[in-house]
């Protein structure tokens, strides 16, 4: 698309929005705009979808309610851009930047955001992001501003935090239990056999014939080592150290 066309199609739009007669909205879907500059282009509500915009600059663009589902934008440049619910389903934001990008209320299901820069760019209440494959959280190697993700807020924060650790104990938790279970078997061995050495030691008071003596000494220790280790085992199975 030539520039010419590309401007004749955005002034159409700009009296779309406006509400004008005659006026189209602009239909750029699977259009080629490979490095265009579109910045604080008005393409609200414009359907881009499939659309070629690889290493095009959108910044300060206004994308709110813009069909950008299966858009390829590789590495574009849409810093500070409004994409209030914007639909990027499905679409290829590789290396794109979108820093201080407003996102909220957008679709991002399935898009691809792998090295792509978000920092300070507001993601909250981004409608759905199922299947997104993640930014990096040091995009490009550089350190900045965090996005701000959806139930972000500092009370959200804190639970969110808590969530994690939780997972993280649980994880480690799950070893504990397996240990704690054995432990408790070997327990039971142990508590098993110091009744066997208590009934023995007992048999010749009790006219037992046919058994052979046990030193009483041999049950109290079974008795001891069974009874540390079905205790241990029991603390470690629920979840006590």
């Amino acid at each position: 698309m030539t520039k010419e066309q590309l401007a004749e199609v955005l002034r159409k739009h700009e009296m779309f929005l406006a509400k004008e007669s005659a006026a189209e909205c602009a239909d750029l879907s699977n259009a080629d705009l490979i490095r265009a500059d579109l910045r604080d282009a008005n393409l609200r509500e414009a359907n881009l979808r499939g659309a070629d915009l690889s290493k095009a600059v959108l910044d300060g663009a206004d994308l709110r309610g813009a069909n950008l589902r299966e858009a390829d934008l590789f590495e574009a440049s849409l810093v500070g851009a409004n994409l209030r619910g914007a639909n990027l389903i499905v679409a290829e934001l590789v290396g794109a930047d979108l820093s201080g990008a407003y996102l909220a209320e957008a679709y991002l299901d399935g898009a691809d955001l792998r090295g792509a820069d978000l920092r300070g760019a507001n993601l909250i209440d981004a409608t759905s992001m199922a299947g997104v494959i993640q930014y990096s959280e040091e995009p490009q190697g550089q350190m900045g501003e965090s996005p701000i993700l959806p139930c972000e807020t500092p009370a959200e924060q804190q639970m969110q935090i808590g969530i994690e650790a939780a997972m993280q104990r649980d994880g480690s938790g799950a070893e504990d239990r397996q240990r704690g279970s054995h432990f408790v078997l070997l327990g039971s061995l142990g508590l098993t056999t110091a009744v066997i050495c208590t009934l023995a030691a007992l048999a010749p008071l009790l006219g037992g014939k046919g058994l052979n003596s046990v030193p009483l000494s041999h049950a109290l220790a079974a008795a001891v080592f069974g009874g540390f280790f079905f205790i241990l085992g029991k603390r470690r199975s629920e979840g006590r150290r």
